[in-house]
């Protein structure tokens, strides 16, 4: 019998459990035949699925490849956030023991509760910088005023010193030498004021 393209295995069969008698039927040809492609066809099926399960198999470790980094990053990610609240100060009944890495709502929510924290402090603080700022520009109005009034009645003290000089040391002048002979001079000299300031 020549069948072409005869499974390896089906010959080996035919020539192990059957006479060349039974191979001359034509029935028995077109059994083979359908066996023979049986075999071919599980051939074929058993390679697609082998390469099937190589591609599957290569698939299943890069996704499995990718999801152990993407869960490595997460992990390193939820460590630095950890440190991170750590680092804040928390404020009284907030306490960073209950801090869980799995458990990532409980660190959103403690995170905005420390942002909110922290923009209430900030708004204290431009509030407080602003009343320092009122403060000290009211500081320099005053102190600006006070010291208009110092020079000015600094200049009426002195001026008011140095009349009473005058007035003394004419008073000395004439004494010692008379109304007649007494002159500016004598007396701005025993007052220690200048001719101009006498004027």
């Amino acid at each position: 019998m020549q069948i072409p393209n005869l499974h390896k295995l089906l010959t080996k069969q035919i020539a192990k459990h059957l006479s060349d008698d039974c191979l001359q039927q034509e029935r028995f040809q077109n059994f083979i035949k359908a066996v023979n492609e049986s075999y071919l066809n599980f051939e074929r099926d058993k390679e697609l699925f082998e390469h099937s399960a190589q591609i599957n198999e290569r698939d299943y470790a890069e996704i499995n490849n990718k999801l152990k980094a993407e869960i490595t990053q997460r992990r390193l990610s939820v460590e630095k956030l950890i440190d991170s609240i750590h680092l804040l100060e928390a404020k009284e009944g907030l306490e960073s023991k209950s801090l869980d890495s799995n458990n990532l709502l409980g660190l959103v929510d403690f995170l905005q509760i420390q942002i909110e924290n922290r923009k209430l402090f900030e708004s204290e603080l431009r509030n407080a910088k602003e009343i320092a700022e009122r403060a000290n520009q009211a500081k320099s109005e005053f102190l600006s005023m006070m010291s208009h009034e110092i020079r000015h009645l600094s200049r009426e003290i002195v001026r008011a010193s140095q009349r009473g000089r005058m007035l003394d040391a004419m008073a000395l002048v004439v004494s010692e030498k008379g109304y007649g002979p007494a002159t500016i001079a004598d007396v701005t000299a025993r007052a220690g004021v200048s001719r101009k300031t006498f004027y």
